[in-house]
């Protein structure tokens, strides 16, 4: 794997902004929407840039079109992943092919607007290490609406972090932030809040995040709940504290039991 130091400006000294984009399975009318839409945003950029896309272990039509995509534009970097190991290792991955002074991390099913690009690096060249993209809606529904809201809303309160609620990866990072959070050692990552943690200057662009043009949500409901977990548990004492008590108040009651067993009594068997 390439070496994620070698962020640099072009042999010129313009500047440069990565684009990394996760991608599994999508359809390829989607494909060829991003690439048109991305086409439009990289026209209308003040500076040099590189896409990176990153394929999670799609299958053979995926794979042929994200190959045909990057055969067609120098600007493509693909970067092809063994099997599906997940969103979050997937970013993870893609980042580290980035070349940019800065990184923008988005989704590729066009949920996240490719058109705020140029908003993202105004901000980042008023001197923000850190933008993120905050979403005002979101058009998810029914249950999963209600397990997002609800996960967005007590992960405040579970961690004691003070971050921001709304945001996930869709964010630009300037290449010394990508660096670090790529270099942690964590397996179960939840970007937003590494991204957080590290703790540099940040600025807000808010959005409205939209449905997706085509095919079906990628994550099941099974794997947003693990997501979840992941994000709770690597970021909160609160949960294991409360494990620990739960613990402790039923050793206590075993041992309470046994002092109060009757003179004479003994466990029988058979």
């Amino acid at each position: 794997m390439a070496d994620a130091g070698l962020h640099a400006r072009t042999l010129d000294g313009s500047l440069t902004v990565s684009l990394v984009i996760p991608v599994f399975d999508e359809d390829e009318a989607l494909l060829d929407e991003l690439v048109r839409r991305l086409d439009d945003v990289l026209a209308a950029l003040p500076c040099r840039a590189q896409v990176v896309l990153v394929d999670d272990g799609s299958g053979e039509p995926t794979r042929r079109k994200l190959r045909a995509i990057a055969g067609a534009d120098g600007r493509v970097t693909l970067v092809r992943l063994s099997r599906n190991f997940g969103h979050q290792p997937a970013c993870t991955a893609a980042v580290r092919y980035a070349r940019g002074d800065a990184v923008v991390l988005m989704d590729g099913d066009l949920q996240d607007p490719p058109e705020l690009i140029p908003d993202l690096v105004r901000e980042w060249e008023k001197g923000f290490r850190v933008v993120l993209a905050r979403r005002r809606s979101r058009p998810e529904t029914g249950v999963r609406g209600l397990l997002i809201n609800a996960f967005h809303r007590s992960f405040r309160w579970l961690t004691g972090a003070d971050m921001p609620a709304d945001v996930g990866v869709f964010s630009l990072m300037s290449a010394e932030v990508a660096d670090e959070i790529a270099h942690l050692p964590e397996r179960n990552r939840y970007l937003p809040g590494l991204r957080w943690w590290v703790g540099h200057r940040s600025a807000e662009v808010w959005y409205d995040r939209s449905p997706r043009s085509a095919g079906e949500p990628k994550q099941s409901l099974e794997s947003l709940f693990r997501y979840a977990l992941d994000a709770i548990f690597s970021f909160s004492y609160r949960p294991l504290r409360a494990a620990t008590i739960r613990s402790g108040y039923v050793l206590r009651n075993r041992g309470s039991g046994r002092r109060n067993q009757p003179a004479g009594a003994r466990a029988c068997t058979g």
